[in-house]
């Protein structure tokens, strides 16, 4: 019988999202079922688009008859998700190592039992690197059978934004770049696998980095070896052959060679939208729309001589920008009052309630300048921009994320 999943789509609401901290970077990291991260659909990881310079120099026909490869620039991605603690204070949220790789590694301390606190850092290469998996699970039973995988490795955080409105849930966004792009497909063993090597039908079907798993030609969904539930990686390919970082066992010709993926595990709640509260400067305010956005200002390498792919990226100029919109009260215009004194305010915004999971952005800024919005049925709306300042030349506190 042939593969029964080659026949199914890849169907984004399955979509499983594992995130892993690189130690070099650029270098692959399998991901654990600790690794996922809940995400809503849209964004990903995108497709490569290599660099390939048409060959212009002289020659007697008038069409374009070959290109020359080049590089391959920086490869975006991003992520959308509700924001969402553990339920647990002292333990992270999902996101963990994207907060991490958004603000600093240095800089972030774990209370047991009580808090985790997300500071920005200043220390060269903080932000470290990931490896970020996006995977298409064949079925929602099969918890390691993937159709489709793709992977990022010497990702980094460009940007994070948090946002809400109305009684929507707070959401977190995670935009960057990376360096290198796998894409793994499944396919068939052609000829009998000899100790770490298998011929593969349609090669093109794996990179270097790719992790799979092989499973019984008859049905195509019954598990023969996945390393232990860890994945086989692909260590190098020579024309049709595959070299693994190990041997397996049991597998066969035309058995399966599948992408391979960790089990799913999440824990947490996505905080309810109505549990907001913000305070300027010490004044309280009644939310209608608010955001904070970090923007690292990284700069890739990705213009080496030599070089295939990024190489790595240096931290720029750091950013904290934002808003926050609300009914306008008589009781809450000195906080508009007091924005032409250009004098740091303390922005505090509370989002949920409950122990385990609050979410509390803390933003040192200078407010700024923004037209009211009215109309003849509504309240007028106070729409108050502003800018992170840290307030002092050591501080790095113009943003501090809390979870209790």
């Amino acid at each position: 019988m042939a593969d029964n999943r080659s026949g199914q789509w890849a169907v984004e609401r399955n979509r499983r999202v594992f995130v892993v901290a690189e130690t070099t970077y650029g270098t692959a990291v399998k991901p654990t079922s600790t690794d996922m991260i809940a995400t809503k659909t849209g964004g990903g990881i995108s497709d490569p688009v290599p660099n390939r310079v048409e060959r212009d120099d002289s020659h007697i026909s008038r069409s374009l008859e070959a290109n020359i490869s080049g590089s391959t620039p920086p490869i975006p991605w991003t992520f959308e998700g509700y924001l969402i603690p553990s339920g647990t204070a002292g333990t992270p949220p999902d996101v963990h190592l994207l907060l991490l790789a958004a603000m600093g590694i240095s800089t972030y301390t774990n209370t047991g039992s009580t808090s985790d606190q997300y500071l920005l850092s200043d220390v060269a290469k903080d932000l470290g690197s990931l490896s970020i998996y996006e995977g298409y699970p064949a079925g929602i039973a099969a918890a390691e059978d993937y159709l489709m995988m793709k992977s990022l490795h010497g990702a980094f955080v460009d940007t994070m934004t948090i946002k809400g409105s109305g009684g929507d849930p707070p959401a977190i966004t995670f935009a960057g770049r990376g360096a290198r792009h796998v894409l793994t497909a499944r396919d068939t063993i052609n000829g009998a696998p000899s100790g770490a090597t298998v011929t593969a039908s349609n090669v093109e079907n794996f990179e270097v980095d790719s992790l799979v798993a092989f499973y019984e030609a008859a049905d195509g969904t019954t598990e023969v070896d996945s390393n232990s539930s860890t994945g086989w990686s692909v260590s190098s390919i020579s024309g049709s052959v595959l070299t693994l970082e190990g041997s397996p066992s049991g597998h066969a010709t035309t058995d399966i060679i599948a992408p391979w993926g960790p089990t799913v595990i999440l824990v947490g709640d996505p905080i309810p939208g109505v549990q907001a509260t913000v305070a300027v400067g010490g004044v309280s305010a009644a939310p209608l729309e608010y955001e904070v956005t970090l923007d690292n200002g990284n700069q890739a390498h990705d213009n080496e001589v030599g070089q295939q792919v990024t190489t790595g990226y240096h931290e720029g100029k750091r950013r904290v920008t934002g808003f926050i919109k609300f009914r306008a009260l008589s009781s809450d215009m000195k906080i508009l009052t007091g924005r032409r004194l250009f004098a740091n305010r303390t922005i505090v915004l509370t989002l949920g309630t409950a122990g385990g999971s609050i979410c509390t952005i803390t933003v040192e800024a200078e407010l700024g300048f923004a037209d009211i919005e009215r109309s003849e049925e509504e309240t007028v709306i106070v729409n108050l921009p502003f800018k992170g300042v840290a307030t002092g030349s050591t501080l790095k506190n113009e943003l501090v994320i809390l979870f209790t």
